[in-house]
């Protein structure tokens, strides 16, 4: 049927209504996306270098010394000379990155918490309107309107879903 879209059309409504709400809430705190994304990443795996972060945080490397250069100077991250390799510089997150990443990420997890208490979960029978029902419940307008995402499926999906909602949302943002 032309109008249902399906899995990934879903998936892609979720990334959309969430990225708005997250981005509000990293510049809240005077970082933005790649900042926190960047300190998200270093918090997990500190001595990274920083082609290394780049390719974990999904960017470029020319923007991800940009955003280095920005957070070394605020006294977010610090570098250090590769005592192994004496060319290579190892980045690690100050006290007071963790401080920063640690604020924004309460409130992150506490939007993914809202969401998830939110969730509406719709079960089909075969032959049901895929579409109709996602129409029907406001799914087709994210989370814009009230922060409710219907999901069609059989038994379990709604763990499945939470499950992978979550995970987009790190992977994601941090």
């Amino acid at each position: 049927m032309a109008g249902d879209r399906g899995l990934s059309y879903l998936i892609r409504q979720i990334e959309l209504g969430v990225r708005r709400p997250i981005f509000e809430i990293v510049s809240k705190h005077g970082s933005n996306y790649a900042q926190y994304t960047a300190l998200s990443v270093l918090m997990r795996r500190p001595g990274l270098i920083s082609s290394e972060l780049a390719r974990r945080s999904l960017v470029k490397a020319q923007t991800m010394a940009e955003t280095i250069t920005a957070l070394v100077q605020e006294g977010l991250v610090r570098r250090e000379q590769d005592p192994d390799h004496g060319r290579q510089i190892l980045l690690f997150i100050t006290d007071a990155g963790v401080e920063r990443v640690t604020a924004i990420s309460r409130e992150v997890r506490q939007f993914e918490d809202d969401v998830l208490r939110d969730f509406a979960v719709i079960r089909m029978g075969g032959g049901g309107d895929l579409a109709r029902d996602h129409h029907q419940t406001g799914g087709h307008q994210g989370f814009a309107r009230d922060a409710r995402l219907g999901v069609f499926g059989e038994d379990g999906v709604e763990h499945a879903v939470r499950h992978l909602v979550s995970h987009l949302v790190r992977v994601t943002f941090g």
